[in-house]
């Protein structure tokens, strides 16, 4: 059984940027429900490492996610050109990840996925013009555990 040397998950990070599209719709005089679609590229990469009891063998996997997306549905609450919003929905993960090992049968696999999960978030958003607007927002993406293929 191998141990892991720090952290047992790849906890990868890096930076994400990307393109928006969506549509909202006034339902009440403050109230508005919309939809959204993104998509964002990201450099975030991770690694983790383990190594048996005996130190004779070790392995490391090292993610490199490629982009997200998500398909959102949201309620908000307007006041003036102010909007405080909720948001859930759909989201997708493309990823590679490289196993390495390191024993008398050494040898590397590379597997490619885009996996499916869900994501919830909520934000601040100000109307610059008619078809514009700025926001700040925290999205958390969930992705279940998958197990090794290649």
């Amino acid at each position: 059984m191998l141990t892991p040397i720090g952290a047992d998950r790849t906890n990868p990070s890096g930076a994400l940027g990307g393109l928006q599209f969506g549509y909202n719709y006034l339902v009440a005089p403050n109230w508005l429900i919309g939809a959204e679609a993104d998509v964002g590229w990201t450099s975030a990469q991770g690694k983790a490492n383990f190594v048996d009891p005996a130190g004779t063998a070790s392995l490391s996997i090292t993610s490199d996610h490629n982009w997200y997306g998500t398909l959102t549905g949201r309620i908000g609450y307007v006041t003036g050109p102010l909007m405080l919003y909720a948001k859930g929905g759909a989201a997708w993960m493309n990823a590679d990840y490289l196993m390495e090992v390191n024993s008398g049968l050494d040898g590397a696999t590379l597997a490619k996925t885009t996996r499916p999960g869900w994501t919830a978030g909520g934000g601040v958003e100000y109307m610059l013009g008619s078809h514009w607007s700025a926001k700040l927002e925290y999205d958390s993406l969930h992705f279940d555990s998958k197990p090794w293929t290649s």
